[in-house]
């Protein structure tokens, strides 16, 4: 098992043009998906000052941010609040789930998205986003408090719905997908010009899916048959309390899962904190 982590720190630097950056294979061809039709669930399991309904709308609108992007959309399909919520190339189900008790990962960490993917072709095969309610304040609120000492859903979510469609971290500080973030970040809520850059840059190329898939075919994870290595990628969120820094770090986690597949995973999560 190989872990490497490591924070990017380019605060200060002046943003390039063209300052995303899409998670790569060891050959470096980009994660993707390969089908444009996707579903999630969410775990039923809420905190207690989450409201079902205007938590399921904020999850549904971080997916509808990138969903609009015209160079190659995309569609994203919530199967509803279920039970028994886990991280799991091969259970079939794009999780987005709140631990509330147990964060097994480091306390600076405000939210973690584990995508599953084959190492040799770069296809994301499953994604799931853990949400760190046990130690950080959030708040799921239809607007956004920027005055409030807690990280803000919705802004959360769609910058893990960023690394669930394959993007790494960005350089430039505007963008949704930069490293860093605060309580009370409501700027995360909608794409900047860099994000949208990313993902086409991702997808504009790529050929066009097959006709026949239908949603959520391309969720499922499992045994994609043929040689290569298993391998996780795995990006954390840190944040700090308010006023404190936050740093969104990068942690590279391969692998075999199980059994010698072409399974890999990657983890990569928001950190609102600034």
């Amino acid at each position: 098992m190989l872990i490497r982590l490591a924070a990017l720190a380019a605060l200060l630097a002046p943003a390039p043009a063209l300052a995303w950056n899409a998670y790569q294979t060891a050959n470096g061809d980009p994660l993707h998906w390969k089908t444009l039709d996707h579903t999630y669930r969410l775990d039923a399991n809420l905190p207690p000052h989450f409201d079902p309904e205007i938590t399921a709308q904020l999850i549904e609108a971080a997916f509808q941010q990138w969903s609009d992007v015209p160079c190659r959309p995309m569609t994203f399909t919530s199967q509803g609040y279920a039970q028994g919520a886990k991280v799991d190339a091969s259970d079939g189900v794009n999780w987005v789930r709140w631990v509330q008790d147990d964060w097994p990962l480091s306390s600076k960490l405000i939210a973690v998205t584990w995508v599953h993917f084959d190492t040799r072709s770069g296809e994301i095969e499953n994604v799931d986003i853990d949400f760190n309610l046990a130690q950080k304040p959030y708040l799921a609120g239809s607007e956004c408090d920027q005055d409030a000492l807690a990280y803000d859903l919705l802004a959360t979510m769609t910058h893990e719905v960023g690394h669930w469609i394959g993007l790494d971290h960005s350089f430039h500080p505007e963008a949704t997908m930069f490293e860093t973030t605060s309580h009370g970040d409501c700027v995360k809520r909608t794409l900047a010009e860099d994000d949208l850059e990313g993902f086409c840059g991702i997808y504009a190329g790529l050929p066009a899916p097959p006709e026949d898939l239908g949603p959520g075919e391309a969720d499922a994870g499992g045994d994609t048959g043929g040689g290569g290595s298993g391998g996780r990628r795995d990006d954390d969120c840190a944040g700090g309390g308010a006023g404190g820094g936050a740093l969104w770090m990068f942690a590279a986690l391969s692998l075999l899962v199980g059994r010698a597949t072409r399974r890999g995973r990657r983890t990569r999560g928001p950190c609102p904190a600034r």
